[in-house]
C-alpha cells in the first residue's frame, strides 16, 4: 500500500490509517480539527498519500513513519531524539535568556519604585512651597497686593 514517488493517491479513512499504523479514530479526529485534510468522494472521506507525507505520517518514499505500535521506526527514533535534543538545548538557553531579562527587570523595577517616590516627595515639597507663599500673600495688606500685579514702567518699557 506504499505511496510511489511523487504520485498521489487517495486512500479511504480505514487504508490510510493502517498505512500509517494508527486507528481509523485518531485519523478522522485529525482531519475534524482541520490538521489532516481530507477529501469526501460518493459520502465517504478519502486520505491523499501526498496529504500523509505533508503531514509526517509517511516518508517520500511511501513508508509509514511509525511502527502499527504508534511508536516511531528505530531509523526516525534516532532522528527524532536528535531533533529533541537540539530543541531542549535551545529552550534551556532561551530559559537563561528570559532569566537574565526577569532579572533586570526587577531592577529596572526597583528603580522605578525609587524614581517614582522621589518625584512624590519632590512634588508634595513643591506644593507645600506653594501652600505657605499663598499664605503669606494672603496675610499681605490689600494694598500691597495691588502694587505686585503691576508692573513698574521702567519693567514694561523694556
Amino acid at each position: 500500500m506504499a505511496a510511489t514517488g511523487n504520485h498521489s493517491r487517495l486512500l479511504s479513512l480505514r487504508d490510510a490509517a493502517e498505512l500509517v499504523g494508527m486507528s481509523q479514530k485518531a485519523l478522522a479526529r485529525r482531519a475534524e480539527r482541520g490538521s489532516l485534510r481530507v477529501l469526501v468522494k460518493d459520502g465517504k472521506r478519502h486520505v491523499p498519500t501526498a496529504e500523509l507525507v505533508r503531514t509526517g505520517l509517511l516518508d517520500h518514499e511511501g513508508n509509514p513513519t511509525h511502527s502499527h505500535e504508534g511508536k516511531p521506526t528505530t531509523h526516525d527514533s534516532h532522528e527524532g531524539f536528535a531533533v529533541l535534543l537540539e530543541r531542549l538545548e535551545t529552550l534551556v538557553a532561551e530559559n537563561a535568556a528570559l532569566r537574565q531579562i526577569e532579572a533586570q527587570t526587577g531592577t529596572l523595577e526597583k528603580q522605578l519604585t525609587t524614581e517614582r517616590e522621589s518625584r512624590e516627595r519632590a512634588e508634595a515639597a513643591l506644593f507645600e512651597i506653594r501652600a505657605q507663599l499663598a499664605e503669606r500673600n494672603a496675610r499681605r495688606p490689600w494694598w500691597k497686593r495691588l502694587g505686585q500685579n503691576k508692573t513698574a514702567p521702567s519693567q514694561a518699557a523694556g
